[in-house]
């Protein structure tokens, strides 16, 4: 009786042990999951940076590879009516015409040239968006291996490599993000007027 006695204990235990396993690695594969699902909605957003501009009443916001105005942007509508007569339009940074407009004003030492880089493809987009390819990767190999884990125990181990690879790369896309962009102003104020090429220049980029 005392031997069936220990024997029921390893057992209960073992598949205590068992769930606790398994609650644990559904538990990680599913916030792996849930960390692809929004390492890919950041590539696509624009709204990693917002420049507001109250004199247009506009709001820019600057993605890594895509930029989008909105005009008579007001940050929290009040009313059905104004929001609807709010628009918004957006252009890829790869556009030549934008670049051809950058450049321009660039070139005439525009004095709102910081917040005009943001609408550049820089150096750091092109770093995080490295980075959130790699972090893609490693999470989906981290979500192979550990949904397979339960079959090939070994497979355990390469599901914790992959699963630390992917938040590493992510946190280092969200450093290089935020280093690069340190010195970026987020509210623009407006001049009263505008001066000479580079002032018409600019006015056209704003409407896009």
């Amino acid at each position: 009786m005392y031997f069936d006695h220990i024997f029921v204990d390893i057992h209960y235990r073992a598949n205590v042990y068992a769930y606790m396993y398994k609650t644990v690695f559904v538990s990680s594969i599913a916030f792996v999951v849930a960390g692809i699902v929004l390492t890919v909605f950041s590539l696509l957003s624009p709204t990693w940076q917002i420049t507001k501009r109250p004199k247009t009443a506009e709001i820019h916001h600057h993605g890594l590879w895509w930029d989008c105005v909105v005009s008579d942007g007001t940050l929290i509508p009040l009313g059905r009516e104004k929001s609807s007569q709010q628009s918004e339009k957006c252009v890829s940074k790869f556009n030549p015409a934008v670049q051809s407009q950058l450049k321009a004003v660039l070139e005439n030492g525009d004095a709102f040239s910081k917040e005009l880089l943001s609408h550049r493809f820089l150096p750091h987009h092109k770093s995080v968006i490295f980075f959130s390819a790699f972090t893609l990767v490693f999470g989906a190999i981290g979500v192979i291996t550990g949904a397979c884990s339960p079959c090939f125990p070994p497979n355990s181990l390469l599901f914790v490599v992959s699963s630390f690879m992917t938040g590493a790369c992510s946190l280092l896309s969200d450093v290089i993000f935020i280093l690069g962009t340190a010195n970026t102003v987020t509210t623009v104020k407006e001049p009263s007027h505008l001066e000479g090429a580079g002032g018409e220049v600019r006015n056209e980029l704003v409407k896009y």
